[in-house]
């Protein structure tokens, strides 16, 4: 009998759609897959830049960035543990289109381009993978920018604070009322009206970059619709993928 694998061996799969491949699948594509500590700020691509690697977050945050001609900038994607950074690299000769910076420093493991063609090519479950996600973070953008539109900044405010639970599994949130305007595409100030009345209701606390969350069932019932059906998404795409690749049918 086989030795169980060991932690190290599995560590990778904290990332939610490394952990969705059945484990034969995966064990292909481990050895490819380096470990890599990031820090806040570092970046991991510009706008334009070629594809280098592809990242499974599994502790880090990583903030997609768009800059304007009149250098505005506003965060198109979050992506921690429930995402993957990087879809160009399985694209072709597709380019970055947008600046991926490091929110929150931890860990995240990486697979080198021509490594992720040679298992997408051959590897159909790592392939389905991608393209699952593929679809998921396109359809994640269009439900953002409708929110972006239709929502209050105290709501979009609430779904960046459990969005980013969700994906670091922590309730304290490192960030200051400026980086988090960026995210919302707001002004600064209304950032900040948003977090003080949620502080004076009891449902988060916060010193200058910390934001503590206190009741986060208070804050489900104010987010909108946006953060359940995005959440609602991401989940049901992960069991129609597992049950997929579970069948005897799958071929791989």
């Amino acid at each position: 009998m086989d030795p169980p694998p060991t932690l190290g061996f599995l560590e990778p799969r904290q990332n939610e759609w490394l952990g969705v491949l059945p484990i034969s699948d995966y064990a292909r594509i481990r050895p490819s897959l380096a470990s890599v500590d990031l820090k806040k700020t570092d970046v991991l691509w510009e706008a334009g830049d070629p594809r280098r690697y592809l990242y499974f977050p599994t502790t880090a945050l990583i903030g997609l960035m768009h800059e304007s001609q009149d250098g505005h900038v506003v965060e198109v994607g979050m992506i921690g543990r429930t995402g993957m950074v990087g879809i160009v690299t399985f694209l072709g000769d597709a380019r970055m289109g947008v600046r991926a910076v490091v929110h929150r420093k931890g860990r995240a493991y990486r697979i080198k381009g021509k490594l992720v063609d040679d298992e997408f090519d051959r590897n159909s479950a790592f392939r389905d993978l991608c393209l699952s996600y593929t679809e998921t973070f396109i359809t994640t953008l269009s439900v953002d920018g409708v929110c972006n539109r239709l929502h209050s900044v105290e709501q979009q405010t609430c779904k960046y604070l459990l969005s980013h639970e969700d994906n670091v599994e922590n309730r304290i949130v490192h960030a200051t009322h400026h980086e988090i305007s960026d995210i919302v595409g707001v002004q600064r100030s209304s950032v900040s009206t948003a977090l003080m009345d949620l502080r004076g209701r009891g449902l988060i606390s916060y010193t200058r970059g910390a934001i503590v969350l206190l009741d986060r069932k208070a804050l489900e019932k104010i987010v909108c619709e946006c953060y359940a059906e995005i959440r609602v998404l991401h989940q049901q795409v992960l069991s129609d993928l597992r049950s997929k690749l579970r069948s005897p049918d799958q071929n791989r």
